[in-house]
């Protein structure tokens, strides 16, 4: 289950998330198990943080920082409409969320 507070900080926005990454280095941000659809995540970093059943869904990753190296503890999930309208995600994030090598390659 994601850290609510986590959470809550992201749904205040990417101004605030990218601030208090800053500001708490230390902290593991948990992001298990969230479900992110819909959320504007236009520029947040994503560095370190823990993935895994994490619900993708219509979003455009592509200026989201870090990706290629989040910590997944298991598969996510990404829609069609993610895939279709993120830019170069990376190949690392793209199999840590459990996406068959097919796919992977069709998008590349």
């Amino acid at each position: 289950m994601a850290n609510p507070e986590h959470l809550e900080i992201l749904k205040q926005g990417v101004e605030l998330w990218n601030k208090s990454r800053i500001v708490h280095k230390e902290f593991e941000i948990d992001l298990l198990g969230a479900n992110l659809g819909g959320a504007n995540l236009d520029g947040a970093d994503f560095s370190k943080v823990w993935l895994g059943y994490t619900i993708f869904a219509f979003l455009d990753l592509s200026t989201v920082k870090g990706l290629d190296n989040c910590v997944h503890q298991g598969a996510s999930s990404l829609d069609t409409h993610t895939l279709l309208h993120s830019k170069n995600l990376p190949e690392v994030f793209l199999r840590g969320c459990g996406l068959p090598d097919n796919l992977i390659a069709y998008g590349n």
